[in-house]
């Protein structure tokens, strides 16, 4: 097929425009509410026209979509009607609702694309090798933070452009595993991904890119006890003196013996982790205030009389929403986390790309100690490839392949 027509299309289109977005109006100055209205909304609704069919609406109303577009309407109806939105940030109410929407419909995109998963794969590398060159093109490398340490993103932020590069790094490899080939092109674009991740000096995403780096070691294990030993082995090594090596001549290495030390001497469990274990403690002060629905997204601040917002997704959901949206971000996870189990155990022949989702939804769960997910679109890539897997594995043509094959 003709790469224009394969690759040109709303779906696509709406894929690209959405992940690159956030980088492109920082940098263009392009945040003002009419202007990313007038951007977004007409790709957004190529995008919905394009995939507006049964499958569309059926993976709206099943699992694992329903959990999340419950948990929506829940935290949007108790924030705004039930508490009371009392967040100070500058961001528009607009503008945060819409990117909570916005993050639900990236997610219903990647699953229900009608193109080859090789092809969308291939366009959500495009997309965030663009959002990455975006940040090489436009960023600087400057002193930031507390710790006055030079780190590249920080006119957009460092911490967002080192997981965009973490994220490109998996899709990459996910496309190793999954179709046994990489384009010539796809190997500086790891080396330049791997790069920003050491630049930006992110210490959570340095953490889940060593994460990442050890669970493809596992994935590549085989039936011989011998090899696996040796694999084990060689993977030790290049951990240690990946790890070592970085902790003594990078700024993220620099940064994580800089809190190592300040949490040891901390004198209040709230001045550990850089203060960022004030969130855990304050925020569960919060919560056993407000148990059943929380405070209200973006409250933080407010009840809390502090001027940052939760920086850890954990804490946004027990704080902020309660037992109730604790609930359904839980059983969110169960349900993919259960398939990708069962598919794993049942369809040798994918128990590899299986094994790699699981490793992807750890990654996550190591960044989202350290961020939220739910309003940002770019945190929805990863999970949404599970799922788009998960409803491919459990379609009857699929089931008749792997029998075929074994």
């Amino acid at each position: 097929m003709n790469p224009l027509k394969r690759y040109i299309n709303p779906t696509f289109i709406a894929l690209f425009v959405i992940i690159i977005w956030d980088a492109l109006k920082t940098y263009m100055a392009l945040s003002s509410p009419a202007i990313q209205a007038a951007f977004l909304l007409p790709v957004i609704l190529l995008g919905i026209l394009d995939n507006l069919n049964t499958r569309f609406w059926k993976t709206i109303f099943s699992p694992p979509a329903v959990f999340w577009l419950i948990w929506i309407l829940y935290a949007l109806i108790n924030t705004f009607l039930i508490v009371g939105y009392y967040s100070s940030t500058e961001q528009s109410r607009f503008v945060f609702v819409s990117s909570i929407f916005v993050s639900f419909l990236l997610l219903l995109f990647i699953i229900v694309c009608k193109s080859d998963t090789e092809d969308l794969i291939n366009v959500l590398i495009f997309a965030f090798f663009c959002r990455l060159l975006l940040s090489f093109i436009f960023d600087t490398l400057e002193p930031s933070g507390v710790e006055y340490i030079k780190r590249f993103g920080t006119e957009f932020n460092s911490n967002i452009v080192g997981i965009g590069a973490l994220f490109l790094v998996s899709l990459i490899s996910l496309k190793k595993i999954n179709f046994k080939s990489l384009n010539i092109l796809d190997y500086p674009v790891a080396v330049l991904a791997t790069a920003a991740i050491f630049l930006t000096a992110s210490r959570k995403t340095y953490i889940a890119a060593l994460v990442l780096l050890a669970g493809f070691f596992y994935i590549s294990r085989s039936r011989s006890l011998a090899k696996n030993l040796l694999l084990a082995a060689f993977a030790a090594l290049i951990l240690f003196f990946s790890i070592t090596w970085s902790l003594g001549n990078t700024a993220v290495g620099e940064r994580l013996v800089a809190v190592y030390e300040k949490t040891l001497y901390a004198r209040e469990v709230e001045q550990m982790f850089d203060h960022r274990a004030s969130y855990f403690v304050n925020g569960w002060k919060l919560f056993k205030e407000h148990p059943i629905n929380g405070i209200g997204l973006r409250n933080y601040p407010h009840f809390n009389k502090s001027k940052h917002n939760l920086h850890t997704e954990y804490m946004v959901q027990l704080t902020e929403c309660g037992l109730i949206g604790t609930f359904l971000f839980v059983i969110f996870y169960l349900y993919i986390i259960k398939w990708l189990f069962l598919i794993r155990r049942k369809m040798i022949p994918y128990k590899n790309i299986a094994e790699t989702y699981l490793l992807f939804l750890l990654i996550m769960f190591v960044l989202i100690f350290g961020t939220w997910q739910y309003n940002i679109p770019i945190m929805w890539v990863l999970i949404a490839l599970a799922v788009r897997f998960i409803k491919e594995a459990s379609a009857p043509t699929y089931c008749a392949q792997i029998e075929e094959q074994q």
